[in-house]
């Protein structure tokens, strides 16, 4: 049933007319300005009200529905937290002893550990790839970390001096020109306004694309080659003066194009219209990268040397959008984040009733044994 044009009222701003409502949203009109509301906590919780019977009648029906969806939520919850003590529980605690025995004990931790990750171990094929992004902090707001215009003074001196980004530190860029003085801050300013290039980073939330140097090892470039239409581009980056281990997802989107660019010296990737996502800095501490990818080396640590980007099978990607779109559920990007999820669930031929939890390297890392 439509209920565009109901009447409803708000506790502070009045009398208003529904515009739209979803399963999860509702939009409504105080005389020309449209607010966002959560469907049907907004009535429960008695920010609205209304008096149209068919209304009510949707309310009470969607609040049962939404009260099962929380009962699911909790589960899915206290399923990963299940499966971190069953983790933890598969190493003998840490007691007093020789060397020699501390060394076996590593030992035998060790096979435990790789058993159980052998039997967690994903089957699927690559659908996707997680790129290395600096950190960019350009146009940053509470609601996106940045990447939509020139870093501020303070990172590109970090990102020069201290993280020595070849990008960033390369004597023709325009940020190291700024640098060393060599342009004014206004100049720098103007470099994206008026056409120019100053980083794929400072670009990426203006027009949803990655540009990516073709200068990668054979494995990497193929991995690169692998991400065609409808696979799934998985953004990473680490916060300044932060650990690898607390490196974060700050936006995913499903590619529309991989194509070719400066004379094949850089390959770009698109994004396709209607899937992609930014994820809020309110909610990127729950979206760690190596919470889903497993480690690749002897350690098992998170490391991530000089590679540009990292292979995701299709089940690490599904379990990535899944849960974006469980911390969306609660914002006006909800029905978007699920439209992601379900179109790549679509795409791969995975069943969301069937997808594992995630089984990366920080389930993992307080089990491996320190050097």
């Amino acid at each position: 049933m439509n209920f565009d044009g109901t009447e409803v009222e708000h506790k502070k701003f009045g009398k208003g007319k529904i515009v739209d409502l979803n399963e999860r949203h509702i939009e409504v009109d105080f005389e020309g300005e449209n607010k966002f509301f959560s469907f049907p906590s907004s009535f429960s919780e008695g920010f609205l009200s209304t008096s149209d019977a068919s209304l009510i009648k949707k309310i009470a029906e969607r609040s049962e529905e939404a009260a099962q969806e929380a009962l699911i939520k909790e589960k899915i919850i206290q399923e990963r937290n299940r499966m971190r003590d069953v983790m933890l529980c598969a190493i003998e605690p840490p007691v007093q002893m020789t060397k020699n025995k501390l060394s076996d004990s590593k030992k035998s931790s060790g096979k435990t550990l790789s058993g159980a990750a052998k039997a967690k171990k994903s089957k699927g094929k690559q659908a996707g790839g997680a790129l290395k992004c600096i950190y960019c902090n350009g146009g940053a707001t509470k609601a996106v970390y940045g990447y939509s215009g020139v870093c501020t003074d303070n990172i590109i001196k970090y990102n020069i001096n201290k993280e020595k980004h070849a990008v960033c530190s390369r004597e023709e860029g325009p940020c190291k020109q700024y640098y060393d003085e060599k342009i004014n801050r206004e100049q720098l300013d103007s470099v994206i306004p008026e056409g120019g290039f100053v980083c794929s980073e400072s670009q990426t939330f203006i027009d949803w694309k990655v540009y990516v140097d073709t200068a990668l090892t054979k494995e990497q470039l193929t991995a690169l080659n692998a991400m065609k239409k409808n696979s799934l581009a998985v953004l990473t980056c680490k916060l300044p003066n932060t650990k690898e281990e607390e490196r974060i997802i700050f936006a995913v989107f499903i590619v529309a194009e991989n194509s070719l660019q400066n004379e094949g010296q850089t390959i770009c990737l698109s994004a396709e219209k209607e899937y992609f996502m930014a994820v809020v800095p309110s909610d990127t501490r729950k979206i760690k990268f190596w919470d889903y990818c497993k480690s690749s080396t002897a350690s098992g640590k998170a490391q991530w040397r000089s590679s540009a980007i990292k292979s995701l099978d299709e089940i690490v990607c599904a379990q990535i959008l899944r849960d974006i779109a469980e911390i969306k559920l609660e914002t006006p990007e909800a029905e978007r984040a699920e439209n992601l999820y379900k179109h790549f669930c679509g795409l791969s031929n995975i069943n969301p009733d069937e997808l594992p939890l995630p089984s990366g390297v920080l389930l993992q890392s307080f089990i491996v044994a320190q050097e």
